[in-house]
């Protein structure tokens, strides 16, 4: 759209309508479709503020597992530009498998939520 013109004609709302709570909820919507690929992973707690300056606001903190580790959910728009932001970044990604086929590419290798170790060739 490039222009609006006022038509005069009222336009009616329903009397709860909460423009802020509509526009919040958009706004969420937009973000969805821009970054559709969700990844479920841990991290090593002192990765979590790198993390979050890489990632922004489309990583979530979760709770600690038994050996320590943060879980964290990382949302990117494919497979492939999360790979590349996440070269010798965060350890044991838990899903989708394509992550860890595109960090292979890069000779980096994140290891499935569980099983021990970091990234091959560095960390957090």
């Amino acid at each position: 759209m490039s222009s609006a013109d006022p038509t005069g004609d009222p336009v009616p709302r329903p009397d709860d309508f909460d423009l802020a709570e509509s526009w919040r909820e958009i706004a969420d919507e937009v973000e969805r479709r821009r970054t559709p690929l969700e990844i479920q992973a841990t991290c090593t707690p002192d990765g979590i503020a790198r993390l979050r300056m890489v990632l922004g606001d489309r990583l979530e903190v979760g709770g600690a597992t038994t050996d320590g580790r943060i879980e964290v959910v990382i949302r990117a728009y494919n497979e492939y530009a999360l790979a590349g932001e996440l070269d010798d970044r965060p350890t044991g990604c838990a899903s989708p498998p394509g992550l860890d086929r595109q960090r292979a590419r890069r000779t980096v290798r994140l290891r499935p939520a569980g099983e021990q170790g970091g990234v091959a060739g560095g960390g957090w």
